[in-house]
């Protein structure tokens, strides 16, 4: 044991393959969690009570400046450096609504202490505290050129961004209306109108309150040794601290004698007067819903009822005509969590008998209680989902971490939703006695403490806000003595120069690093056995899958014409959702739950250097071992007795199809416009974009103005291409632990089997779009500006330095430029296998100056000086970036991607060598391709209606606000 620690808990964690420690400091009274693991995917993560005293942000904006350097890393943003040279597998910070995590991950362990290093020294000792130039950057600042006031600020932008998004606004209005006399009526992350009230006093006061170990919670996971953590923790922090008590837990919110109704509006662009009404109903049971059995209980029952298909709340609501779309959340990250229904595409003026109908189907649940069978096939789902642990390209570790805060951070148990299985195994025994009908009942029926929130658009309110700021920045600027309008601009032109300023060698130099005899030489390759039988093909991917199962399905596309690609799109949303020849959605949806871990469809597109794209539907599915013969059943059915032209069905899924695009086109901006862009160079991303982009959502909004009649004639094409498609040789992936691969392949034979051996004949490609810059209309307040080139007409060949440029642009001059000094949330380029160059920007204040930023990258390649130190930086950041662990689903598709796309083990090693032995003078090869991009790129812009219509670049307008059309 560590000097100057005492460990007070040491217990298994099974359910995750874990031994739990939790140590205290004694001088600090700083806890540690240690999960000990076998998991090489090491993770350490800084938690701290961060409960926000007003509008502004300040929670937020802390997260990002403490990271802007600190007393012995004293650079600009040592952040961005080991994100540039790190062997990272996450490298970020959140904010909660009351607390602020900032987690590093690498399977390196002195790259994981080296990450720990600065990130200690960042939350403990920045220089905030003495350079208010961090605040202005991050947070907000009062941008002065030309004589022209601006509110500037990474932050600020950023929130500028989400509230232009309804949802976003919903839900920050019903914690308003649920918690309205604690912190949880306050937004964390900053409501732009408050924003600039922050001042540099108060953030540095926030900072000392609330930064300290006593009100920290530390954790760590993976296959370390907890001495050599508990040290390093005492050798970099905690030495230099005393006892101070914790931050107090936010005070509890008092139920109100009969539910709240708030009415808010959200804006329109001008010149639009109708748009959508949101609705949202939420609920707080009460502190005990903190534990974590009540928790899931809540995610059970939203699921149960709401999220899954045919789930008989959503059905009862869709079929009233009244919304277009249903879903439910819990609330958890709070201290008195919270049920939330909410209503989307809702009528105007019928708010209210939304909710009417919401509580009559509340009322008719309790009174004929919610089926036993649903329910438990819910708590099936759920016990998968957690032993089953997919979490994508996250470290595991983290999610982990983040579920023991959950607890923790209200000073409950933090192994507590780690040892689900005993939870949910007490859930599982309360199931038949009513209990998920009672909870219903006491969320909906008995309890006071709710809030019924409508949200309705108001046409001319972000114009009259915006020119009542602009008028306001302008008398307070004009109102100034002429010495403090001077200071202002020397402030601002204080801010560029830092910005612009490189930092030091010395000062790089303090920065921990990896030596490049550290990185495998190899690529990291996905098992992949390729077997042909019949006309199909089989592809087995035998990795360690904790005995679960991943089956892929594909389809092709080939032989369909364009447009029954928009058909196709369709069939996503319909499959698994819709009744088939054995059941109806209702039952197909109940015996899913039970016996798998879910089936799911989805277009996917893949790109081979030479040739044709590979377009197929992919129908995937996983289960348990002992439930294979199951999942290989339900999977048959659908794919060969799906009733895809349902009514009323089939329209319900079309209108939630429409609703879920929609919402999800400002939040995924720059993917939008990025997507919208490559379609005019690659037919590929012409396919996505018929299946399930721009086009597809316009040809989608026609379809449901048309009518029944129309919807019928729609239901009619799409089961004629599902026949279609389901009529040719399939290729069929199977990912499962080395041993279970032959048991995987037994049970499927005869799905295989059942499928027609018909060699499809190869149909049309759909044609690009038109090259031209075009403007994407929306609602947002920010820009997601796209710029691309294709440039294999040039003479392009792929290597292993273009993946070195991505890193250097992204990191080194986009971040600089459209981040830091542009104020954008994020930035990005990529230079795809074929040769396609795209850059992109998130929540983006600007349009004009980031194209201009896009076309002087070429200047800034000439001129960048790389050394050594900046080459060995790059290298590292490009190879993490490359070798980003995946769970086991994301490897199996990794490796059927690799396949389609013709890519062999020998091209990866090779691009690999290629990116080691990078140097400036390959990096400089691409200044060519940056003087064509600069000068013949293309523009892809998606943000506020007025502002895209008013500038004269964009040949080509597309409506996409709600109920709009392209002109």
């Amino acid at each position: 044991m560590p000097r100057g620690y005492v460990q007070v808990r040491h217990e298994s964690a099974a359910d995750i393959g874990a031994v739990a420690k939790i140590f205290v400091h004694e001088a600090t009274g700083a806890p540690v969690l240690f999960l000990e693991t076998n998991d090489d995917n090491k993770v350490f993560a800084a938690a701290f009570r961060t409960p926000p005293p007003d509008d502004t942000g300040l929670p937020h904006i802390l997260e990002h400046s403490v990271l802007n350097g600190s007393r012995r890393f004293p650079l600009k943003e040592p952040f961005v450096a080991l994100a540039k040279g790190s062997l990272n597998t996450f490298l970020n910070a959140m904010t909660y609504p009351d607390k602020t995590v900032y987690p590093v991950a690498s399977r390196v362990a002195k790259d994981l202490f080296n990450l720990m290093d600065v990130y200690l020294d960042g939350v403990f000792f920045p220089r905030l505290h003495e350079d208010p130039t961090i605040l202005m950057q991050e947070g907000w600042h009062l941008h002065v050129e030309d004589g022209e006031p601006h509110i500037r600020g990474v932050v600020y932008n950023e929130m500028k961004g989400a509230y232009s998004q309804p949802e976003a606004r919903l839900s920050r209005a019903l914690e308003r209306a649920l918690y309205p006399d604690t912190v949880y009526r306050f937004d964390s992350g900053g409501d732009p109108d408050a924003i600039p009230g922050l001042t540099q006093e108060a953030f540095v006061r926030y900072h000392e309150e609330h930064y300290h170990p006593g009100n920290a919670l530390f954790l760590v996971y993976g296959d370390l040794a907890a001495e050599e953590v508990l040290e390093f923790l005492e050798d970099r922090a905690l030495r230099h601290f005393s006892h101070k008590a914790p931050t107090p837990l936010p005070p509890l919110q008092p139920p109100f004698p009969t539910p709240r109704v708030v009415l808010e509006a959200y804006p329109l662009p001008e010149g639009e007067e109708k748009g959508e009404t949101y609705a949202a109903w939420g609920s707080v049971l009460g502190e005990e819903a903190r534990d974590t059995l009540w928790v899931f209980a809540l995610e059970i029952l939203a699921y149960a009822l709401v999220n899954r298909p045919a789930a008989p709340l959503r059905q009862a609501l869709l079929g009233t005509g009244l919304v277009k779309d249903v879903y439910a959340y819990v609330e958890a990250d709070v201290r008195q969590p919270y049920f939330a229904l909410v209503g989307k595409g809702i009528p105007e003026g019928q708010a209210f008998a939304f909710f009417a109908a919401a509580r009559d189907a509340v009322e008719r649940l309790v009174r004929e209680e919610i089926p036993l069978g649903l329910l438990q096939a819910a708590l099936t789902r759920k016990l998968f989902e957690l032993r089953e642990a997919d979490t994508g390209s996250y470290p595991k570790g983290l999610v982990y971490l983040l579920e023991a805060l959950r607890s923790w951070r209200y000073d409950g148990d933090p192994l507590e939703p780690l040892n689900f299985s005993a939870v949910l195994e007490d859930i599982r025994m309360r199931t038949p006695t009513g209990f998920f009908t009672d909870l219903l009942s006491r969320l909906f029926l008995r309890g006071t403490h709710q809030a019924l929130v409508v949200l309705e658009p108001k046409p001319g309110l972000a114009q009259a806000k915006e020119a009542a700021l602009t008028s306001v920045l302008r008398h307070s600027f004009a109102s100034l003595s002429p010495s403090a309008q001077e200071e202002l601009r020397r402030r601002t032109a204080e801010l560029v120069e830092k910005q612009r300023t490189p930092d030091p060698p010395e000062a790089k130099a303090l920065l921990p690093r990896l030596a490049l005899h550290d990185v495998p030489r190899s690529a990291p390759k996905v098992p992949t056995e390729v077997i042909r039988e019949g006309g199909g093909v089989i592809l087995l991917h035998p990795i360690p899958t904790r005995r679960i199962a991943y089956v892929s399905l594909y389809v092709s596309l080939a032989s369909l014409a364009p447009e029954d690609l928009f058909y196709a799109g369709l069939l996503p949303s319909l499959l698994s959702r819709m009744p088939t020849e054995a059941h109806d959605a209702e039952t197909l949806a109940e015996l899913l739950d039970r016996h798998t871990g879910g089936v799911s469809a989805s277009i996917a597109v893949y790109e081979r250097a030479k040739g044709k794209p590979e377009l197929h539907l992919a129908l995937r599915g996983r289960a348990l071992a002992e439930e294979l013969p199951r999942l290989a059943g339900l999977m048959e059915e659908i794919a060969t007795g799906t009733r895809i032209s349902a009514f009323p069905q089939f329209a319900e899924r079309l209108r939630e199809r429409l609703a879920r695009l929609e919402s999800d086109l400002v939040p995924r901006g720059h993917l939008v416009a990025s997507q919208r862009l490559l379609a005019q160079m690659s037919p590929a991303a012409a396919v996505l974009e018929r299946t399930g982009g721009v086009e597809h959502i316009l040809w989608l909004r026609a379809l449901l103005e048309k009518g029944e009649e129309a919807l019928a004639a729609a239901a009619r094409e799409t089961e004629r291409v599902y026949r279609e498609l389901f009529r040719v040789p399939a290729v069929v992936s199977f990912t499962a632990d080395p041993d279970l691969v032959d048991t995987v392949r037994t049970a499927f034979a005869p799905l295989l089997a059942s499928l027609p051996n018909r060699e499809p004949v190869e149909g049309v490609l759909p044609a690009l779009l038109p090259a031209a810059d075009e403007a994407l209309l929306s609602a947002a307040d920010v820009f997601y500006v796209a710029k691309g080139l294709d440039l294999a007409p040039l003479g392009y060949e792929h290597r292993g330095s273009a993946y070195v440029l991505e890193q250097l642009l992204r990191l080194e001059y986009l971040w600089n430029r459209v981040r830091v000094e542009g104020g954008a949330y994020g930035a990005f380029a990529r230079i795809d296998r074929l040769g396609r160059l795209v850059m992109s920007s998130y929540r983006d204040p600007h349009l004009e100056e980031t194209i201009l930023v896009y076309d002087e990258a070429v200047s800034f390649l000439r001129e960048v000086d790389l050394g050594d130190e900046d080459m060995h930086d790059l290298i590292l950041g490009t190879i993490a970036r490359l070798d980003q662990p995946l769970s086991p689903p994301l490897q199996g598709e990794r490796g059927d991607a690799e396949y389609f796309s013709g890519i062999t083990p020998e091209e990866l090693d090779a691009r690999r060598a290629e990116v080691l032995a990078t140097t400036p003078k390959d990096l400089r090869a691409y200044v060519p391709y940056l003087e064509a991009f600069a000068r013949e790129g293309r523009v892809v812009a998606l943000g506020p209606k007025d502002a895209l219509i008013a500038h004269g670049r964009f040949v080509r307008h597309t409506n996409l606000l709600p109920g709009g059309k392209g002109f």
